[in-house]
């Protein structure tokens, strides 16, 4: 699952790393928050190689609590990878979170932040066919580390929906993300804190499933304040497991 928002160019990278993968995904949902006709361009290209999902909802400023749900939705899938519009895979990025996938676990993985200056001449070279050479260094050595992953399971801090696994019955037995979260900031804290809230456990995918983050100018933090304020009342109170609002709750 891929989460956009107006940035064609990235997206173009992801699904090219995305149709390189040694286990081919099922369906690639691609979850647009309102993004010009640019990003569906895209997919459409994509549409006859990889089998790609679009959903997109209207511009109404940062939501992509409420996108992602949408595109849970059309998950036909029992186990879902939720990577960002501006991350680059590797070629065994979707065979290296299956084989750490398991019940009640969730898996998140790593990632390495580009400078302006590396992001820029990648993007630059519209060069596809050589992308191993960009995934060099420790976090990408795909270390077998085994019961060393599972040693810190409640350590919502390691998680980033820019690169989680998980099964879908339990994004459904939370409802989702709450889509009260408007704004940068906090939504996906508050969904894995839930998650622990039901039972299930953080596994850590670090040195085995990684991903390369496109720079690129940081978000407004303009309602971090207010997601905050509610993100606390979640992490304190362990009996607010359904979502206060998600379509999933509505819908599923």
């Amino acid at each position: 699952m891929v989460t956009t928002f107006n940035e064609p160019h990235f997206l173009e990278y992801v699904l090219c790393g995305l149709a390189k993968q040694t286990i081919r995904a099922a369906q690639i949902v691609v979850a647009d928050d309102g993004s010009n006709p640019g990003c569906r361009d895209v997919v459409q290209r994509w549409s006859s190689h990889l089998p790609i999902t679009l959903v997109w909802q209207p511009d109404n400023g940062f939501r992509a609590s409420r996108i992602r749900n949408l595109a849970i939705l059309k998950a036909t899938g029992d186990h879902l990878i939720f990577i960002d519009g501006d991350c680059l895979v590797p070629d065994n990025f979707i065979e290296s979170h299956q084989k750490l996938a398991q019940p009640g676990w969730v898996v998140t993985g790593g990632r390495q932040l580009l400078d302006r200056t590396r992001s820029s001449e990648i993007l630059d070279a519209h060069d596809f066919s050589h992308t191993r050479r960009w995934f060099r260094g420790l976090k990408f050595l795909g270390l077998p580390l085994g019961f060393i992953r599972d040693l810190t399971p409640r350590r919502w801090r390691l998680v980033r929906t820019c690169n989680v696994g998980l099964l879908k019955s339990d994004l459904v037995a939370v409802s989702g993300f709450d889509e009260r979260y408007r704004g940068w900031g906090r939504e996906d804290s508050d969904l894995v804190v839930r998650l622990l809230h039901l039972g299930c456990r953080i596994r850590n995918g670090r040195f085995a499933s990684c991903v390369l983050h496109f720079w690129h100018e940081k978000h407004s933090r303009a309602q971090l304040s207010s997601n905050e304020k509610m993100f606390k009342e979640t992490l304190v109170d362990d009996t607010t497991v359904v979502a206060h609002k998600s379509v999933l709750r509505c819908l599923w």
